[in-house]
């Protein structure tokens, strides 16, 4: 019941939220909003958890600091590996990696019969050529005004073809790795995506970024990433860690491409993150930052 009117009071800012027309009686039921969001992450962070793929599903795209605030939540039983001092092979090999969330909704109700049906066609034989193709128009239908995708079903699509994925590396007794994760029929969904939509996971996101054909498609990663660090804390751990591997970690060659040079005050940014997690001697002699800071993000 909480988590219901939780969600109706969240709905009703989104219009506001999704516009930025931030009226002075919006904004304060934003600003109480997240602080009562901040007192359920605190007290009651397993709600947060249980329920954040609906919660998600309702909060705009441009509302940073209030997803980020829903998806750091984690259990109070469970202590989360340093992001900073933890490398992803050690990350990876965590018996806690084998664990699946829980998940309060059915994602894959949210699909439409005729799509779902052609997905697991995809993930199964792999045979359509066309459905790759078609995806992407077949999530452009959106009854929200001024939102070209149907954001809902985006979702459920990214969760349930990540679920699948995750079940399929399972049964292989494999653990989560990009390694395991490379040339699957999921990840040519998600590859596909990726030219004009957004998508989430440490894995998914590093492999796609190393696979990326197209340096716009390394910078539109790179952007959603960090758009989420520059935003207020809390950040949720796997933007951290994520973050932190791609540009400490040379086989990405994050420090090459021109969109971390492309302005001094972004270079300065990305410089100042990366010493921040201690991997100051990844990042080029003339790239390093004229001031130090203390914390992840410069504006904080």
């Amino acid at each position: 019941m909480y988590t219901q009117l939780l969600l109706c009071h969240l709905k009703f800012l989104a219009p506001f939220l999704r516009n930025v027309v931030m009226p002075h009686p919006i904004a304060v039921i934003y600003k109480g909003t997240l602080r009562v969001l901040l007192v359920i992450l605190h007290d009651f962070p397993e709600i947060l958890c249980e329920y954040h793929y609906v919660l998600c599903d309702v909060i705009p795209a441009n509302c940073v600091q209030l997803r980020n605030l829903v998806l750091s939540a984690y259990p109070r039983d469970m202590q989360l590996p340093d992001p900073f001092t933890k490398s992803m092979e050690m990350i990876e090999s965590l018996p806690e990696m084998s664990s699946n969330p829980k998940m309060h909704r059915e994602v894959a109700a949210m699909i439409p019969a005729e799509l779902r049906a052609k997905l697991d066609d995809y993930l199964e034989t792999r045979s359509s050529v066309s459905f790759l193709s078609e995806l992407p128009t077949s999530l452009q239908v959106s009854q929200v005004a001024g939102s070209k995708y149907n954001v809902s079903v985006m979702n459920a699509v990214a969760m349930y073809v990540g679920i699948r994925a995750i079940d399929s590396i399972h049964e292989k007794a494999q653990r989560i790795s990009m390694a395991s994760i490379a040339h699957t029929a999921y990840m040519d969904i998600f590859q596909n995506l990726a030219v004009s939509l957004c998508t989430e996971g440490s894995c998914t996101l590093l492999y796609l970024f190393l696979e990326a054909n197209a340096e716009i498609i390394q910078e539109q990663i790179t952007r959603i990433l960090f758009e989420r660090l520059v935003a207020l804390r809390p950040h949720p751990w796997g933007l951290l860690i994520t973050f932190i591997e791609l540009i400490r970690n040379r086989r990405y060659d994050f420090w090459t491409h021109e969109f971390v040079r492309c302005a001094p005050e972004i270079e300065r940014l990305f410089t100042s993150v990366a010493n921040s997690c201690s991997v100051g001697s990844a990042v080029p002699e003339h790239q390093q930052p004229l001031v130090a800071t203390n914390g992840i993000v410069a504006s904080e």
